[in-house]
């Protein structure tokens, strides 16, 4: 992300704007020197799906929190939905049932990364959450910033966590499962992800939360044998 490599907002900005110049010449044939341009020069995604990634990285720049939870689950569909929407376009998967499925599972998927990158933000002077579940849960000030954690943030992140549940439970294995399994599979650690926040009783500081999954690799050759969502 832009906002993880820069170290003010206008130098954010800057980037951004190079990147949607970027996507305008490439959707105009034009191609700058940059592996990920020319990767994508390769297989032309949709230059509005493009755009609408950069533009909700803007938000990252940011320090204050989402206005309100609808305002999260915008920024989650226009990140990871959009990601997740550009995988299936360059993997050719049309069907509808795959589609859908892999929409909720990039929901969940965005929420999870949410909560778990909640102590990178936290340190950055992000507020990554929505300011009306802020209120609505009364977390004390300082709480997210200072890395304090406490019942009423837990209860703010059990309740993510609970939208990023409901998202998966949401998707369906699609007849075509094979051609959509790629982005299908970050359910399977998603699922991991929210059993160890609820393990650490929704603590989204608890290290164990961010700590690397063990045997990773053979857990997703697994979800994709089995065939599961």
């Amino acid at each position: 992300m832009v906002g993880d490599r820069v170290s003010e907002p206008l130098t954010g900005r800057i980037r951004l704007q190079w990147w949607r110049d970027s996507i305008d010449m490439l959707a105009a044939g034009e191609t700058r020197r940059h592996a990920v341009l020319e990767a994508l020069a390769v297989r032309a995604p949709d230059p509005a799906k493009l755009h609408r990634l950069v533009d909700a990285r803007e938000l990252d720049l940011e320090d204050a929190p989402f206005a309100d939870s609808d305002a999260l689950e915008t920024y989650v569909a226009d990140t990871s939905g959009v990601l997740s929407e550009l995988a299936l376009d360059l993997l050719g998967v049309a069907d509808g049932a795959a589609r859908d499925s892999a929409g909720h599972v990039a929901r969940a998927w965005g929420l999870v990364g949410l909560l778990r990158s909640a102590p990178f933000h936290a340190r950055a002077r992000r507020m990554m959450v929505p300011d009306d579940a802020l209120r609505r849960h009364a977390v004390p000030p300082g709480a997210y910033l200072e890395l304090r954690g406490g019942p009423e943030l837990g209860a703010l992140a059990r309740e993510t966590g609970e939208l990023a549940a409901a998202a998966l439970e949401g998707a369906r294995r699609p007849a075509r499962y094979a051609a959509a399994a790629p982005v299908l599979l970050p359910a399977t650690l998603a699922r991991l992800y929210l059993a160890r926040l609820a393990a650490v009783d929704w603590n989204m500081f608890d290290p164990r939360v961010t700590a690397p999954v063990p045997h990773a690799v053979f857990r997703l050759v697994l979800a994709r044998l089995l065939r599961r969502v």
